[in-house]
């Protein structure tokens, strides 16, 4: 009770992985007892601007998310791909340096800062498709980075049917193409 009175927001931070178990996109709100629950780093976006967040959908889904007066492109579920870079401990400040004053206030002050773990225990480690594994809050502060940064990764629903069709090109292509070529 006494986290929930100072909270500036409420966020979910749980992450959903691919198949292959890579993070490559992030669903922007979780509904939780029904509610929707935006995702950390949008929230956190959210209470920075001190914007609303408002959801663009049309028949087939979710388009996008905009924070800040800024489009997010997502895909019909409401999922944002991640823009990720290379990981870099550059980014990181131990909390212990935090907690006993040994950081220049100035690194953090006016920033965004995320708190998180990064030991194997704690099972927050996740892979991404540029680092096999990295910790989970790193996920989290690669999408505020896409985000901030512009560079949105957008997969349009047209993909799926030339998909589609560049498949059944093919498909027919070897149905007709491997009889006239015959065993060599």
């Amino acid at each position: 009770p006494i986290l929930e009175r100072s909270a500036a927001g409420y966020a979910n931070f749980t992450l959903d992985n691919e198949y292959d178990g890579i993070v490559r996109r992030v669903p922007l709100f979780s509904r939780v007892n029904g509610k929707l629950i935006p995702i950390l780093g949008l929230e956190m976006l959210r209470v920075a601007t001190g914007q609303n967040l408002l959801i663009k959908a049309n028949a087939a889904g979710v388009e996008g998310v905009i924070v800040a007066k800024t489009l997010l492109p997502t895909d019909g579920y409401g999922r944002m791909w991640v823009r990720y870079s290379e990981f870099s401990n550059q980014n990181y400040i131990p909390a212990v340096d935090v907690l006993d004053g040994s950081v220049d206030p100035n690194r953090i002050a006016g920033k965004l800062a995320l708190v998180g773990t990064s030991a194997t225990g704690l099972k927050d480690l996740r892979s991404s498709p540029v680092n096999s594994i990295i910790p989970g809050v790193e996920v989290h502060a690669q999408m505020i980075q896409t985000i901030l940064s512009g560079q949105h990764l957008f997969r349009g629903d047209l993909m799926r049917a030339v998909e589609w069709l560049g498949l059944a090109v093919v498909g027919v292509m070897l149905i007709v193409g491997l009889p006239l070529a015959g065993a060599r």
